[in-house]
Order: structure tokens, then sequence, then C-alpha cells
């Protein structure tokens, strides 16, 4: 119980540091700055924010399912409060994704057996590439079957997106494989 107390209380360093930053960059931008931009934007500030949100829902939704059942001993609002710590360290240390991603593997890692920790994130995070790169793979073929007049360039699009295509065909094999894979190992 102690321990709880004490890691509650330690919790609280990284909060009212995370608070002091905020203030301090809404000091240094100027209130009257970020209302204007916001106002730029208009009603689609709105959308960008819930679309923000959904997509953290989301991850942390298919995170969640990667997880085998019979190992998932953490909810999903824990699951939520981890990815958005481990986002967190993500944007704000020189590291990026190689700090974020292993905290995240290493607080999980306390609830799930490690190697199911590490193999959701894995799956989580090539599950998410490969929706990324289907998304702008579409966007750059429609792009350039509808408005691209020069041949060559269609050619060289055609080309690019079967070369993104590939690497997430492999993504989604590795996938698909990796229950199996998990099993033999067990």
């Amino acid at each position: 119980m102690k321990s709880i107390k004490r890691y509650r209380k330690i919790g609280l360093l990284p909060l009212a540091a995370g608070v002091a930053l905020f203030i301090y960059l809404i000091d240094k931008t100027g209130v009257s700055t970020i209302v204007a931009n916001i106002q730029l934007f208009g009603a689609n500030f709105l959308f960008l924010l819930l679309t923000s949100g959904a997509r953290q829902y989301f991850r942390t939704l298919a995170w969640h399912y990667c997880i085998e059942r019979e190992h998932r001993r953490i909810g999903f609002l824990d699951l939520l409060s981890l990815r958005l710590a481990a986002e967190t360290i993500t944007y704000l240390t020189f590291a990026g994704p190689f700090f974020g991603e292993t905290a995240k593997a290493y607080i999980a890692s306390k609830r799930i057996p490690t190697a199911y920790s590490l193999s959701s994130i894995v799956v989580e995070n090539l599950i998410y590439s490969l929706s990324v790169a289907l998304f702008i793979m579409s966007g750059a073929l429609i792009l350039l079957l509808r408005f691209a007049t020069a041949q060559q360039l269609r050619v060289a699009g055609i080309i690019i997106s079967i070369a993104v295509l590939l690497p997430a065909l492999l993504a989604y094999l590795f996938i698909s494989r990796r229950w199996m894979l998990l099993r033999q190992a067990s």
C-alpha cells in the first residue's frame, strides 16, 4: 500500500512539470495569439480536436485487442493513460519514439507478461503504420489517376505506390502470423 501511495506522489511531479510548462508556453505565446489562431480554424478546430481524440481512442482500442485475452490484465482506461503518457514522452524528448515506446513497454510489462506486452505494442504500431500507408497511398493514387496529366508522373506514382504496398503486405503477413509464432515460442 505504501508503494502505491509513493508512486502516486512521484506521479504528481511530472504532472506539476507539465502544468508549469503549459502555463509557461501560454504566457510566452500569449492568450490573444492562441485565441486568434483558434478563430482562424473556426468550428473546424473542434473537428481537429475530435479527430485527434478519436485517433488516440482507436489506437488504444487496437492495442487492447492486440493483447491476447488471457494475458489482458489491464483495463482500457489504464492503456489509454499509458498510451497518452508514452505519446507525451515521444513528443517532449530528444529521442522521441525510442523513449516513448520503451516506457510504454516497460510500464505495460508490469501488468502483462513482457513477451505479450512487447508483441502487442509492435503489432499495434504495425497496424497503425499499415493504415497510414494505405491512406496515403490511396490518396496519392486518386491524385495521380484523376489529376496528374503527365504520363511519366503517373507511372512514377504507380511505381512508388507499389513500393509502399510491398512493405505494407509484409507487415500484414507478420501481423497475421504473429499469433502462431507466439504460440510456438511459448
